[in-house]
């Protein structure tokens, strides 16, 4: 039945692991989420969900992901437009996630509870989980699953450079975030920018100056430059990222 479909994906899920990626990622796509778009909705949530919670899985659930995309689902797809569904509303599941803040959800999650060590508990998770999305965006980016053009969004984003505040405070949350993504997709974003730079088209490659020029800021590389400033913890990190980059060490 309808009903029975979440549970049994989500069982699936629980069991899924490197080993046995085949074998499980079949049984999930053939459990009964092709059935409906409530169903294949349903099913892009329980992923979302357990690739935020398990991050170090990311590129696992990002490969279920992506074979998803590339199985044809009667009754969902339209003619030979094989996974566009899919990919819409995984798209759609992302983005909101992206852009509902932090403290949004904490405050909807506590807002029962009045002990202060449950509430800490509970803001911490879903600190971890924003990490564990970013991450799986950027394996998403890596598997041609999402656009250089929505990365370009997301990266500015969360060095706070499209907000209108100028006390410059940041978000060290969200920096640790651009960090964390960078260290997946650093390379690849590089790579595609020049890419298209090569052929006239600037804009993906001047964004993304645009984001390392602000890291140095952070990092202390550019003193002469007013800018955000972040502690000193944040500093290493980002000075550890950048030296990554001049290494060429970022993930392919």
């Amino acid at each position: 039945s309808k009903d029975e479909i979440p549970r049994k994906a989500r069982l699936i899920l629980n069991k899924l692991s490197l080993t046995k990626f085949d074998k499980l990622s079949d049984e999930f796509i053939n459990c009964g989420i092709g059935r409906d778009i409530e169903c294949l909705t349903g099913a892009v949530g329980l992923i979302v969900n357990y690739a935020q919670e398990q991050q170090h899985f990311s590129s696992m659930y990002a490969g279920l992901c992506l074979k998803l995309a590339n199985t044809p689902m009667e009754g969902i797809d339209e003619g030979s437009k094989k996974g566009k569904k899919f990919k819409k509303i995984l798209l759609e599941r992302c983005q909101t996630e992206f852009e509902t803040d932090t403290a949004t959800k904490v405050k909807e999650a506590t807002k029962d509870i009045t002990n202060e060590e449950e509430i800490e508990y509970h803001a911490n998770l879903i600190k971890k989980h924003y990490l564990g999305h970013m991450r799986f965006i950027g394996e998403l980016y890596k598997g041609d699953l999402i656009s250089i053009k929505i990365m370009l969004f997301c990266l500015p984003e969360l060095l706070g450079e499209n907000e209108d505040d100028t006390s410059n405070e940041v978000d060290e949350e969200k920096v640790e975030c651009f960090s964390k993504l960078m260290t997946v997709i650093g390379s690849s974003l590089e790579q595609q920018s020049e890419a298209m730079k090569s052929v006239g088209k600037e804009d993906a490659a001047e964004s993304l100056d645009d984001c390392w020029r602000t890291v140095e800021i952070m990092a202390g590389k550019r003193k002469q430059e007013k800018g955000p400033k972040v502690s000193n913890r944040m500093k290493f990190m980002l000075q550890d990222l950048l030296e990554m980059k001049e290494k060429g060490k970022l993930c392919l």
